[in-house]
């Protein structure tokens, strides 16, 4: 019966987020917080199908981050949605992709590929002068974390 209520209070914020036109990031944060915590119920793979596509990038972005705090088999099963918002139109969803596929050890040669051209405006900085690079806008802060992604690869 609790799996059952925390699904559809799940479902029923994601689907309020989807008509949000601001949100904070502690919002998605959180709510993608509360997905791992559900995690490893089958049903936040349900969550997860209904909403990686929705239109709203604040939705898509809870479902990166919540690709990131689950990570394990979840991140690898839904490798290939996470691939493909690489190339969201929105900065902020290819950052949060970036960072899933990161941290997940999950980036193989096309993705790296794509993140290499992502990380042209920064490509000459090392990791340590990254760090220090105060960036403004989203398209900027994806740019930098593959920059970051692709210093890291290097000392690898």
């Amino acid at each position: 019966m609790i799996q059952f209520f925390k699904f559809h209070v799940l479902r029923a914020k994601l689907q309020i987020l989807s008509d949000a036109e601001t949100c904070m990031p502690i919002e998605i944060f959180s709510l993608s917080r509360k997905m791992a915590d559900f995690y490893p119920s089958p049903k936040i793979q349900i969550l997860y199908e209904e909403f990686i596509d929705n239109d709203n990038a604040f939705v898509r972005r809870a479902m990166m981050t919540a690709i990131r705090f689950i990570g394990g088999e979840f991140a690898k099963s839904n490798v290939e949605s996470v691939r493909s918002l690489l190339h969201d139109e929105n900065g902020w969803v290819a950052y949060d992709a970036i960072w899933a596929l990161s941290e997940n050890d999950l980036i193989n040669e096309n993705d790296e590929k794509v993140i290499r051209k992502f990380a042209i405006p920064y490509q000459d900085l090392e990791l340590e002068e990254l760090s220090e690079l105060s960036v403004q806008e989203a398209n900027d802060y994806r740019n930098k974390m593959a920059a970051e992604v692709l210093c890291k690869f290097a000392s690898a």
